[in-house]
């Protein structure tokens, strides 16, 4: 479906640009408040490596998200359109919180702080599966799983549980700042 999308990119959705000596996505990124993952993704390099003279297409929708706890339900937002929606999992006992949020980090093979406990990343008891991205909410984020079984029901402690495969390309695509609505 995101393929779809980024096949989709055209003169009001994205701007051209030409690759010049010395540029790199990294830089290209910050020029235009992307990640460089979302640049490859969505020109479909199958490497982060470019070339001067390349032309490449940059988003300029900015992506957002939208959480229905009711329906265990996340948007992947372009602009005004829902990209994809994924399965998730929210809190026991209503406890995701509702508002309006911004993603403010990234995290791979996240460590779990739990009530003093320190849960490394791959032990049993680590919830957060492989990726991490917090919000402007301490202590709450949208996260990988090791229980994917659990996806589509309230079973977390709050946080926004994803299947490792879903979440892991949504990590290289949306930048921190990324607005997050979470509705009941």
């Amino acid at each position: 479906l995101l393929e779809n999308y980024f096949k989709s990119l055209n003169a009001a959705n994205s701007v051209d640009y030409e690759v010049r000596t010395g540029d790199n996505l990294t830089r290209i990124a910050k020029k235009y408040a992307v990640t460089p993952g979302l640049i490859q993704a969505s020109n479909f390099l199958p490497s982060d490596r470019i070339h001067p003279g390349q032309k490449l297409k940059i988003m300029k929708d900015r992506w957002s998200i939208v959480v229905n706890k009711s329906q265990n339900l996340l948007a992947l937002n372009a602009g005004q359109s829902t990209v994809r929606s994924y399965r998730i999992a929210t809190g026991k006992d209503r406890s995701t919180p509702v508002g309006a949020f911004k993603i403010i980090n990234h995290l791979k093979n996240p460590t779990w702080y739990y009530e003093g406990k320190v849960v490394p990343y791959g032990s049993p008891d680590n919830p957060l599966g492989t990726r991490w991205m917090g919000l402007d909410k301490e202590g709450y984020g949208i996260h990988g799983t090791s229980k994917p079984e659990e996806i589509g029901q309230f079973a977390t402690l709050g946080c926004i549980r994803m299947l490792n495969a879903d979440i892991e390309p949504l990590f290289d695509l949306l930048p921190d700042g990324t607005e997050v609505t979470i509705v009941d």
